[in-house]
């Protein structure tokens, strides 16, 4: 299922920690190889794994942006596109639409 990754807690890494003042000390990590850096208690709460073990699908519509740059209301929009514009059914984009961060 490809490589495996490792994740490193951030630390001391003072560079990306001014990246995400949101977050706390003990909330982010680093994904090697790569090196990306992920917040939210990504490996503690099991989120790769369920990331990992996903189902794709053909149809699959993936949002890819940064922090606080309009991600929810981007997903509302493409699940309305997506949805003949169903605003009744809109409620929860949430539960449709997760972060995967």
């Amino acid at each position: 299922m490809g490589e495996e990754f490792e994740f490193v807690p951030l630390e001391s890494d003072s560079r990306a920690r001014g990246d995400f003042l949101g977050y706390s000390d003990s909330g982010l990590c680093r994904a090697l190889p790569g090196g990306w850096v992920l917040g939210g208690g990504y490996e503690r709460d099991g989120h790769h794994a369920a990331i990992r073990g996903m189902e794709l699908r053909h149809d699959d519509a993936w949002i890819v942006s940064y922090p606080k740059s309009g991600t929810t209301w981007t997903q509302h929009m493409m699940w309305l596109l997506m949805n003949g514009l169903d605003f009744a059914a809109a409620d929860r984009v949430d539960e449709r639409s997760p972060f995967v961060e």
